[in-house]
């Protein structure tokens, strides 16, 4: 091949390489032969082609060659690469980097800036998730239980940074561990490591949400062989009444566990989320938590759409389309509906309670 003929079917800038030990095409296009240039390894030896010299270049000029043109794909390559990470600083391809892999620059490991404290079963998953989808938020792909367990917590604040994903400058790290909500110690800890931090709890139907952790439990027991007992035995006496002590139970009774965060935390640090109607119309929560979090508004409707299949949200993004694992969202038990109503009344004057503290009445049903 000589110049005349590559730059009649080319009008590529540069091109290194070979193919069937002959010269593949030179540089140029089909107007500018004159400073068309190539480099190749027929027969195995380096060989330079250049408009310039009308044939085979002089071997000090194609080492000269051969290196400038190395050097300038390692140019463009990089260029490539830096506007590919911060052309906008919410680009999550090289914030998401794990260990082991690339660290750009300006990207660091940060303390959390909101946390999902609980509550469990309540659709905690589905929020971070969700929130996910914001190119300024930043989630921790697991709970890392660093508040409410004490070999956790005496690791210290670096070991927990270290948990959390590199971001950038202008986006915001958020944690969810649901058993936050409920364990007596951890609104202490959390204000002594942030007392501005932005906190958000998930709260469903107090019974809906015993029965889907209930269900939990049972799954879990059916994987590991393990006997469980039936739902009337882990919340009612022998003499009928709600076993108040019952972790089910408990985790229900909202008013006490937000009661015990507000003392160390101001009102306006804590987000109540609707669990029920974040499944139903993720939208409107969606957008006060942006606001909660004092992000800009980037979540619409394009994001998300309804899996019938499945009976809930599933998001969708430039990657493809993403639903909640199996386990999540996961069909009740059958349960004896005068169970059901001795639940309600129990909750009742404890969801009132909560509806004056939260000055929102949610309305779950109370018979």
């Amino acid at each position: 091949m000589n110049v005349s003929d590559c730059c009649s079917v080319t009008s590529i800038c540069c091109i290194i390489g070979f193919r069937r030990s002959s010269l593949v095409c030179l540089c140029g296009g089909a107007t500018d032969c004159s400073v068309a240039t190539g480099v190749g390894w027929p027969g195995g030896r380096l060989r330079c082609w250049s408009g310039m010299w009308g044939g085979e270049a002089p071997a000090g000029r194609c080492r000269r060659l051969l290196v400038t043109t190395v050097l300038l794909l390692l140019l463009v390559v990089t260029m490539l690469l830096y506007r590919l990470c911060y052309s906008s600083p919410g680009t999550v391809v090289c914030a998401r980097a794990g260990a082991g892999r690339l660290h750009f620059p300006h990207t660091r490991r940060r303390l959390p800036g909101a946390i999902i404290i609980g509550a469990r079963k309540a659709g905690t998953r589905a929020l971070l998730e969700m929130m996910n989808v914001h190119p300024q938020v930043m989630r921790a792909s697991r709970e890392v239980h660093f508040f409410d367990r004490d070999n956790n917590y005496r690791r210290g604040l670096d070991w927990y940074r270290r948990r959390m994903p590199l971001s950038f400058d202008d986006q915001i790290t958020v944690e969810k561990s649901p058993s936050y909500l409920v364990t007596q110690t951890v609104p202490e800890r959390v204000a002594r490591m942030n007392q501005t931090i932005r906190l958000l709890v998930v709260v469903r139907e107090p019974v809906a949400r015993l029965i889907s952790d209930y269900a939990q439990y049972l799954d879990k027991g059916a994987r590991g062989g393990k006997p469980r007992l039936r739902l009337p035995e882990l919340v009612l006496r022998p003499n009928g009444s709600v076993r108040t002590e019952s972790r089910l139970v408990k985790i229900s009774i909202y008013h006490r566990h937000v009661r015990r965060w507000l003392q160390h935390f101001p009102s306006e640090a804590l987000l109540i989320v609707d669990g029920d109607r974040l499944v139903r119309e993720p939208l409107p929560e969606l957008r006060r938590v942006e606001k909660h979090l004092r992000l800009p508004p980037y979540l619409n409707e394009n994001h998300f759409y309804f899996n019938d299949t499945k009976g809930f949200y599933c998001i969708a993004n430039d990657n493809g389309s993403k639903c909640l694992a199996e386990s999540k969202g996961r069909k009740h038990p059958p349960t004896d509906p005068q169970l059901v109503q001795k639940l309600r009344r129990f909750f009742a004057p404890h969801n009132r309670k909560f509806y004056r503290l939260t000055q929102k009445n949610y309305s779950w049903p109370e018979t």
